[in-house]
């Protein structure tokens, strides 16, 4: 075997054992968050597993980035979502962010742009197609969580107020 195979089958087993630490992490912290708080503050209950709270983006040869769901506003057809970004190379946590994004949807609830809160570029056009698509899904699934919990909210109110 060359040295360049044997660099390749190396590099390529570290990439995945690389992601499977990854997704560990992620599924404690599906277990550690217990609720989201909507705009009134009315504590719902969690919906993780309606919505994936977290997603990672590959941002070149090993280097990874881990975006952990923190907290959702709901300010209607726009939410705001807050994020720690871990951001990983070759597997060693290098640094953590908090970040905050807006997510704008149409009337038919389908994702228009998302800007990096203060600024106004939407990263759905110059992000990487990867990229793209994962905050595309993550952006789906979020309207579909919020419906939920707006029903349930509704129900908690029908609830306390009979």
């Amino acid at each position: 075997m060359r040295t360049s195979e044997k660099i390749i089958i190396s590099f390529l087993l570290f990439f995945i054992i690389g992601c499977k630490k990854n997704n560990t992490s992620e599924i404690k912290n599906l277990d550690t968050q217990d609720s989201v708080k909507s705009q009134s503050s009315v504590e719902i209950n969690d919906n993780s597993k309606e919505l994936n709270d977290s997603f990672v983006i590959s941002c070149g040869s090993g280097c990874a980035m881990t975006y952990n769901l923190k907290n959702v506003k709901d300010l209607g057809n726009i939410k705001e979502v807050r994020f720690e970004v871990e951001t990983y190379i070759d597997e060693v946590l290098s640094e953590t962010n908090d970040e905050t994004y807006l997510f704008y949807y149409n009337r038919s609830n389908q994702i228009e742009k998302i800007q990096h809160k203060g600024e106004k570029e939407n990263i759905l056009e110059n992000l990487l197609p990867d990229a793209v698509e994962s905050f595309k899904n993550f952006a789906g699934k979020l309207v579909d969580t919020t419906k939920i919990n707006a029903i349930q909210d509704t129900l908690k109110y029908q609830t306390h107020h009979e």
